[in-house]
């Protein structure tokens, strides 16, 4: 059987046959362009941090929702466990693996996913970011929202989808995305 480099185990609908595979090892990824010449004194940079996209993509924001929307559960579950069922729309979106944590380690997972790119967050309005961008809150955040009332997130953080009207998926449908001044990320899909 031929390889060419495809695992045909892992398809996503957003790559195709001739895009380039990324492997974990890349000894001439790691150090820039060049070990030798005028690129000798550059910081060390991942292929992951050079190939990756910069501007949202739309299609796979909106079918992260639509999976985030069907992988609801039908009760809310208690304990809440967030970042399993934004997890589990990511995955079955094909935009990445599975990756174990919490609500608050799961801005590890987006960070170092080739499909999503870090936004600034903090003190932004983040009813306004588009669909399937994630949001991810540390623990013990100050959050509060349009009408005035105030909370804090849980002792393991929380972790939502943004569907692109205000309202946040993740374990449950949320009304509102609560507000937060600092200890809040976002990341979009590119």
């Amino acid at each position: 059987m031929f390889n060419f480099g495809f695992n045909f185990l892992n398809l996503n609908p957003f790559m195709n046959f001739f895009m380039p595979q990324y492997y974990a090892f890349n000894p001439f990824g790691m150090y820039g362009n060049y070990s030798m010449g005028r690129y000798y004194n550059q910081q060390p940079q991942s292929i992951f941090q050079m190939a990756r996209p910069t501007t949202y993509n739309k299609a796979k924001g909106e079918y992260l929702v639509q999976n985030a929307y069907a992988g609801l559960p039908a009760e809310n579950p208690d304990p809440p466990m967030c970042a399993k069922y934004v997890k589990n729309a990511v995955v079955n979106s094909g935009l990445g693996r599975y990756v174990y944590g919490n609500g608050e380690d799961s801005k590890y997972m987006f960070r170092g996913n080739m499909n999503f790119k870090e936004i600034s967050a903090n003190g932004g309005d983040l009813q306004k970011l588009p669909a399937g961008t994630s949001i991810v809150y540390d623990a013990n955040t100050p959050v509060y929202y349009s009408d005035g009332t105030t909370g804090q997130v849980g002792e393991f953080g929380h972790v939502l989808l943004a569907t692109g009207d205000g309202s946040g998926i993740s374990d449950r449908f949320e009304q509102e995305i609560p507000m937060a001044d600092s200890g809040v990320y976002a990341f979009i899909p590119v």
